[in-house]
């Protein structure tokens, strides 16, 4: 983002009073009708209300950080070293891997591994051929990361168990 129209909207806001008479709950809501206008402006395909929507969220997501004391550079889903979350129904794009020359995809290995599944795990033949690439991605964006889902596995078994020191962890499997 340019650090020019951030200090604008900035100088703005505050000669505006928005940040004296505003607060975070107020901005989040103006925000997220600015996103309905903009979807509005993309469902008729109104290329100057898509714009101008745009920059209205832009102005609204700068105030909302100011007010919450955010540094938008370090903001981790506007720097240039994260990656979204990968969802099956990306198709081919998403999966990627930046690097300072080039973007590459990431190898179903990569998203195995990413996934907490060992190498391989949806490398299953089909009709007597290796698996191709395009079910492995879609069957690891529909799966949950395997460390995640052990660990809400163990609170919760830690909870059963803090709510009922009697049981043993075997009664609770």
């Amino acid at each position: 983002m340019n650090d020019n129209l951030e200090q604008l909207v900035l100088d703005w806001g505050y000669n505006k009073g928005i940040f004296q008479h505003s607060d975070s709950k107020t901005q989040c809501l103006k925000f997220l009708s600015e996103a309905g206008e903009v979807a509005d402006a993309v469902a008729v395909n109104n290329l100057p209300l898509i714009e101008d929507g745009i920059g209205d969220v832009l102005v609204t997501l700068i105030l909302l950080a100011e007010m919450n004391h955010l540094d938008l550079e370090r903001t981790p889903k506007y720097s240039k070293d994260v990656m979204p979350t990968l969802r099956a129904e990306q198709g081919g794009e998403g999966r990627c891997v930046a690097t300072p020359t080039q973007v590459r995809r990431l190898t179903p290995t990569e998203c195995e591994r990413l996934q907490g599944f060992p190498d391989g795990w949806t490398n299953v033949p089909h009709r007597g051929k290796p698996a191709a690439d395009a079910p492995r991605y879609k069957s690891l964006g529909n799966s949950m990361a395997v460390p995640v889902i052990r660990w809400i596995g163990e609170r919760i078994e830690a909870a059963i168990q803090s709510s009922n020191p009697t049981m043993s962890s075997t009664d609770s499997r």
